[in-house]
């Protein structure tokens, strides 16, 4: 099978591990894979064995990428070079797979012989009014009307999104994880009868990641001397001004998969108190559990009272409520550990990237 993803560029953000990931996964099973991009692009932050084939803004394939910073308009021009290419080149392809509202339009309306896909990843249109900006209001009501496109068959990754404000769907493939990066540390080493716990965190600037209320649950532990024991606190990707050794706060930016995951073992805890669409999967969540650390969450799939410690959203006392539930029972920690490490097996990647080839080639899509 053929399969074309169009991107208007690569990013860093988890959506983007995700396609490659795909991408790999379909390559690895005899599928020809190939992301038509913007030349207008950085190299892939996340290695992928898919062809890259790069468009620039005249709709023409061209030979290599070079990334420049345009005004924030220049991205209509880049639907419609991908409109316009896709409508030239696309014919030979089995499957065109949209993954984002700025690519459901083009690949909509592009008149090809091609399946259509939109996979939805999250509800883009939240994302975009907390920019509280004329163009995020645009692009707000946009994405919404790309929920709604007639030629598009829509694949969610959470069944939270089978109908979910605009959202209409009945077919569901959750984003994978590598197992063999992400694999659990001895659980029966967990104990917190040491004088150092170290808490790590997902420090994204975004504030529906939730990375403030964090940081206030620590300031408190710290301030008020809460617990008999040193806590530090390490937040991964942050702004480097967040980082304060006097704290105990420090920084770190792990450069692959696999520093990210040696970063979740090596924590006592990871906090992980994203904002909104809950239910919906979390990375930082299912990244946590694989590697068996205990995981303090909001509520995101697959997070229960079972596997996980669950807060309250935009609550740090909450937080620190449950540390203390953590670090005075080892016993419970070792015992959700398990049950984690079961319940995270259904995002191993081989299984995902078949699930979502099944729906490529059901004769009803």
């Amino acid at each position: 099978m053929r399969i074309l993803i169009p991107i208007l560029g690569f990013a860093k953000s988890g959506g983007f591990r995700v396609l490659s990931q795909f991408a790999n996964y379909w390559s690895k099973s005899g599928h020809e894979v190939s992301f038509l991009c913007s030349s207008n692009s950085i190299n892939p932050y996340f290695p992928t064995e898919a062809k890259i084939i790069w468009f620039n803004d005249k709709n023409e394939i061209v030979n290599t990428n070079k990334f420049e910073k345009k005004k924030p308009l220049n991205v209509f021009i880049k639907q419609i070079a991908l409109y316009k290419v896709l409508s030239k080149y696309a014919n030979e392809y089995d499957i065109v797979l949209a993954n984002h509202s700025l690519t459901a339009l083009p690949v909509n309306m592009a008149k090809i012989k091609a399946k259509k896909f939109y996979y939805v990843q999250a509800f883009e249109p939240d994302y975009y009014v907390s920019r509280k900006t004329l163009i995020g209001k645009f692009l707000y009501h946009y994405s919404n009307y790309t929920y709604k496109l007639k030629n598009l068959d829509i694949i969610v990754n959470a069944p939270v999104y089978y109908s979910y404000k605009s959202i209409e769907a009945n077919k569901y493939v959750p984003c994978g994880l590598d197992l063999e990066v992400y694999y659990p540390k001895n659980i029966n080493a967990i104990n917190f009868e040491k004088e150092t716990i170290k808490i790590g965190a997902i420090g994204r600037v975004e504030s529906f990641k939730g990375t403030t209320f964090v940081i206030e649950a620590f300031t408190k532990i710290k301030q008020n001397k809460l617990f008999n024991k040193k806590m530090e606190l390490y937040l991964a990707f942050a702004d480097i001004k967040t980082e304060n050794h006097e704290s105990s706060i420090f920084v770190l930016t792990p450069k692959s998969d696999l520093e990210l995951a040696d970063f979740y073992r090596s924590m006592d805890i990871i906090i992980a108190p994203a904002i909104g669409q809950f239910g919906a999967i979390h990375y930082p969540v299912i990244e946590s559990m694989a590697c068996c650390t205990p995981i303090i969450t909001t509520y995101f799939m697959p997070a229960h009272e079972g596997n996980a410690w669950l807060v309250s959203p935009q609550n740090s006392d909450s937080i620190i409520s449950q540390i203390e539930s953590i670090i005075s029972n080892s016993k419970i920690v070792k015992e959700k550990a398990y049950h984690a490490l079961y319940d995270i097996q259904q995002f191993n990647w081989s299984i995902i990237a078949n699930k979502m080839i099944s729906y490529f080639t059901a004769k009803e899509s």
